[in-house]
């Protein structure tokens, strides 16, 4: 589950930043695109599945959370979640910068683009 000290909107701008300097790192890199998926034993395909389908759920329950609390703006969960592999799929390009401190602009930038999208302007 997706915890934060703030409101759920904060919560997911936090959770989109962390995944945003994730993504590109060199040691996690190889797991971003699932390239190898059909290489794996049936076993690993399932636990990937699994593990996918439970941080999918969470993602939804959490901004159904934030419609029902009112600091998410009312939207289509689903349609929302089918936006947020584009959003983060171009880092790990080759000319994307490397350099730590501009990975955590680009993320800190990707956390405010999701806040901005979310936030609920009647709050």
């Amino acid at each position: 589950m997706i915890d934060c000290q703030g409101s759920h909107l904060e919560g997911l701008a936090a959770a989109m930043h962390a995944l945003a300097l994730a993504y590109p790192s060199e040691d996690l890199s190889p797991l971003s695109p699932l390239v190898g998926f059909n290489a794996l034993p049936p076993e690993g395909q399932t636990i990937i599945d699994q593990h996918s389908g439970l941080l999918g759920e969470d993602y939804y329950a959490h901004i159904r959370r934030g419609i029902a609390a009112g600091t998410i703006r009312n939207i289509d969960v689903e349609a929302r979640a089918l936006m947020l592999p584009g959003l983060l799929s171009w880092l790990v390009k080759d000319d994307v910068p490397t350099d730590l401190e501009q990975r955590r602009q680009i993320a800190h930038e990707i956390a405010n683009l999701v806040a901005v999208g979310l936030l609920n302007h009647r709050s």
